[in-house]
């Protein structure tokens, strides 16, 4: 018998053996999870290694086993079994003695587990935590590196940013390279991060907002950027669907609940009168209570005032835009509950109430045409509006097993009230033609939402996806229209009464198969059908004083459309880095036009179109992507443009529908190339995209410089009036190229953005009977830098300027330029003090009209204090709009006019707040 080999020579045969097997420098890694289908082996035990948060494999960690006297030492290697990859070592041996198995990694907590020597055998997972100590241990000094690329996963240094203490999460991704913050919403080199994690867990659940609001940025160590698995495809067993882009915040203090209690109140007033010729008092109210845990998320959210600047916080750069004067009242509740991803529950409600005043001047410039050489037309308005919404929600998520169920439900009702006076005058070829319109609306609305969604998995690799929704909205609207031309005999004095409902009801099936390792097809079904009922009965008072009925005016007629889709797709995964999914489909639609008044008529349509689809994405590391998207659809045909009966509530300007239009269907198309140069902090894109409709819904207008009967509508119009209707064109074409990029300097610690794009748009109207096209060129830059040098000082620079040309058919060109510049300073000094500056500057020319020419200058600055040991109470004043712009103009080109715009403005007003952070 040959004696076994001695202990020293086993342990120093292993370690070579797998030190053997390492990668290349310049392998790629793949994340993988926890419990994936591992390949068969002889080993007797398999140690996999990896990052107990992004899954990544640790290629390169110390395994050491000890037992008895027996002591073996590997290193992980990189082990790929089709398209997955794993950190893992090999064990041959077979153990008498309980064994201790420690495993360590640069930068991670090490691992130490004793097992006896039965339980020592299969796959064993090691899921190793960073350990802030040991990388504090081994910075290098100077400057930190911004970005790293571990795997599939972006990692950001929050220490490589500086912020201002107080800030919150959306101060710092605004300076990270590839983060773009939107409206609220998050986006990762221009793909929606759909949940952000709080060291791993789900305190926010779905709602990104949240995370922005709720996060300080003192406490972040990193930000980490990845994909995972679809919710309800993870649970379903799906693992060829698309993948989620998500956000993982490491946090210093690792909280078990992230909270922000805040009350702040401001008051002040107009320092001159406003529009309105008063000196208005202006004050603000705000509280928000938010409590989340990895299981709970409760907030409470209060706004109140008549302050919209104060509201939106003169601090938002990118939102940043001169208010017009409104109060308001704003809350919104919501508490939710999660216990993985088997129960979610969630209950919301919101009450909006509003009350705004606004006086707006417009003046409209046409280019000279065959009809008329100049025209002009001139309008001015004031109007007084309120909209009270009250809104209760909720929704309820069950999964178990390959089985999830969603419902959500949501009711709404709310109230409307305006008043409004417009006064206009046409010019054309010195001939005027003069209006003064009164109007008086008062209503109420109602709505009712529900939905629920059905998805399983199979054993064998086959699908379903089930939902329905309906919703059902009913409204009653009442008012007074008085209409005047001072320049003929025309005059109108109607009451109005009306009501309408609407019944949407919608489905959905698909059954998915996988044919084979690489491939799976997929069936889908749609179906939606809408049912628009819409009355109102008109009382001419004018001639009469017990009042006629109107019958150009009056009018109750139904509209129902049904459509019906079926799409094969088929989709094509290799592995990791190539992903093809294609389709083809058909679409039925079906609208029915029931009117009563004020004639009997009935005009069914049928639609049929085919709908094709192409998703095709190329991986060529994890750090470079290029991705090509063409995506058909059909648009949807509104109840006014198919109606064919005149609309005379605005004597100058006639609708009238056309019940013979055809369905538009529309193509969007993108393609799209991103990099991220981890080394560089460096991220750029180059993306071409467009869209193409075919039977485009084009405005059809016909211009009157005299009386002009119209026996097809049984109407007269009077000279100066325009007539608008709808007809097919040929197509609207909509393309547009950019090149983008965003990096950080790291001598400065200052993040810049720039965007360069070329758009290009051909638009068809119809003019006189005439099809014509609008065409625009156009190029923009922007440019934004954001510092983040100091944690004392702030600065922000936002620049845009867009320079273009159109051309209307032959009527001639017009070329502008249209420039804007956002600047922002915010600082904290001697601890406790704080101040704000913003400046607003836009410039407008056009070399057509002078009267667009725009120059506007607005600066808001504030000053103030902190309080208490940990500053929790603050102070703070200000002045709003020192340089009392007192109105915004915008003006717009559209197909043969310039249209210019001027709207009041809040004005200037001193204010004083205070706030307190619990």
């Amino acid at each position: 018998m040959i004696p076994p080999p001695r202990a020293g020579l086993r342990s120093l045969f292993a370690l070579c053996f797998c030190l053997s097997l390492l990668p290349p420098a310049n392998g790629q890694e793949v994340i993988v999870g926890a419990g994936m289908m591992r390949p068969p082996s002889t080993a007797r035990t398999v140690i996999y290694v990896q990052d107990s948060l992004t899954k990544e494999p640790l290629v390169g960690a110390t395994v050491r086993i000890v037992s008895g006297k027996d002591t073996l030492a590997y290193a992980t290697v990189k082990n790929m079994v089709f398209t997955v990859t794993s950190a893992r070592c090999e064990c041959f041996r077979r153990f008498r003695h309980p064994v201790e198995l420690t495993v360590s990694f640069m930068g991670y907590k090490p691992f130490s587990k004793r097992y006896e020597a039965k339980d020592f055998v299969g796959n064993i997972d090691v899921n190793l935590a960073e350990d802030e100590r040991q990388i504090a241990a081994v910075e290098v000094r100077g400057d930190r590196i911004a970005m790293i690329i571990r795997g599939d996963t972006t990692v950001y240094d929050a220490a490589a940013f500086k912020t201002l203490p107080g800030d919150r999460l959306g101060e710092l991704l605004k300076q990270l390279p590839g983060i773009e913050v939107r409206d609220g919403s998050i986006f990762a080199n221009g793909a929606e991060i759909k949940r952000v994690y709080v060291d791993g867990q789900t305190f926010f659940g779905d709602d990104t907002k949240a995370a922005l609001r709720d996060l300080t940025t003192e406490d972040i160590k990193d930000v980490k950027v990845y994909d995972e698995d679809n919710p309800v495809a993870k649970r379903i067993g799906d693992t060829r669907a698309p993948k989620d882009k998500v956000m993982d915040v490491t946090t210093k203090s690792k909280p078990k609940i992230i909270k922000n209690i805040m009350l702040a109140a401001s008051g002040g007033v107009s320092t001159q009168t406003d529009y309105n010729g008063k000196h208005t008092a202006r004050h603000d109210e705000r509280a928000v209570v938010s409590l989340n845990t990895p299981r709970n998320s409760m907030s409470l959210m209060a706004y109140n005032g008549s302050n919209a600047a104060r509201r939106l916080g003169i601090d938002v750069l990118s939102i940043y835009t001169p208010p017009t004067p409104f109060r308001y009242t704003e809350i919104n509740g919501s508490y939710s509950h999660r216990k993985g991803d088997s129960l979610k529950y969630g209950i919301n409600v919101s009450i909006y109430l509003d009350r705004s005043e606004t006086e707006q001047q417009s003046m409209t410039d046409y280019f000279p045409t065959e009809v008329y050489e100049i025209r002009r037309v001139e309008s001015q308005s004031k109007a007084l509006t309120k909209n009270n919404t009250y809104d209760l929600g909720g929704m309820f998520t069950h999964a178990r097993g390959r089985h999830i169920l969603q419902t959500r439900i949501k009711g709404s009702y709310g109230t409307q009230m305006g008043r409004t006076t417009n006064g206009s005058t046409d010019r054309t070829d010195g001939n005027t033609v003069s209006q003064l319109r009164r109007t008086r609306s008062d209503g109420d609305s109602r709505k009712l939402e529900a939905s629920v969604s059905y998805s399983q998995g199979f054993n064998n690799d086959a699908f379903i996806t089930a939902s329905a929704s309906a919703d059902y909205s009913n409204n009653d609207r009442d008012g007074w229209e008085i209409d005047t031309l001072g320049t003929t005999s025309f005059r109108t004095n109607l009451r109005n009464h009306g009501d309408g409902s609407v019944w949407n009801v919608q489905g959905q099936f698909g059954f998915s198969k996988d044919i084979s390792k690489v491939s799976t097809i997929r069936l889908n079904y749609e179906f939606d059908y809408r049912n628009e009922r819409s009355k109102q009965r008109s009382v001419d008072f004018l001639n009469d004083p017990l009042g006629a009925l109107d019958l150009l005016n009056t009018y109750d007629y139904t509209v129902n459309a049904s459509h019906n889709t079926l799409t094969f797709n088929y989709t094509f995964r290799p592995n990791r880095k190539v992903r093809l999914d294609a389709g083809i489909g058909g679409n039925a639609t079906v609208a029915n036009r029931d009117e009563r008044l004020p004639h009997d008529v009935y005009t069914p349509r049928t639609f049929w179109s085919v709908i094709p689809r192409l998703d095709f994405s190329y991986n060529f590391t994890p750090q470079k992507s290029l991705s090509l998207r063409a995506q058909s659809r059909v648009d949807d045909i509104s109840l006014e443009q198919l109606r064919g009966v005149i609309d005379t509530r605005n004597p100058l300007l006639l609708r009238v529908g056309n019940p013979d239009l055809k369905q538009p269907l529309k193509t969007d198309f993108s393609l799209v190339y991103n990099q991220q140069i981890a080394e560089r902090s460096f991220n750029w894109a180059a993306r071409f995209d467009g869209s193409h409709t075919l039977h485009y819904i084009a405005d059809k207008t016909t211009y009157f410089t005299e009386e002009t009967p119209l026996p097809e509508y049984d109407y007269t119009a009077q000279r100066g009036a325009t007539l608008s209707t709808f007809d097919n064109a040929g197509g609207y074409l909509n393309l547009n190229a950019s090149l983008s990029m965003s990096k950080q300097f790291k001598a400065v610690r200052t993040t810049i953005r720039s965007k360069l794009e070329y758009g290009y748009s051909q638009v068809p109207f119809f003019l006189n009977g005439v099809a014509r096209t609008t065409d625009q060129h156009y190029m923009g830059l922007m440019l934004h830098l954001i510092g983040g040098f100091s944690s004392h000082v702030t600065p922000e620079i936002r620049c845009t300027a867009r320079i273009g040309e159109f051309a209307s058919g032959p009527y001639g060109k017009s070329r502008y330029l249209d420039a804007q510049i956002n600047g922002s300073l915010r600082s904290r000094f001697a601890e406790k003090y704080e101040a704000k500056a913003i400046v607003f500057y836009s410039l407008y020319r056009n070399d057509v009209s002078k009267q667009a020419a725009r120059d506007a200058v607005y600066c808001n600055v504030e000053i103030g204090r902190k309080f208490g040991a940990k500053n929790r109470l603050g102070m703070l004043t200000g002045v709003v709009d020192i340089f009392n712009q007192g109105e915004n103009r915008r003006t717009q080109v559209v197909n043969d006019y310039i249209s210019t715009s001027q709207t009041s403005l809040l004005g200037r007003y001193w204010f004083l707040e205070v706030s307190y952070t619990f």
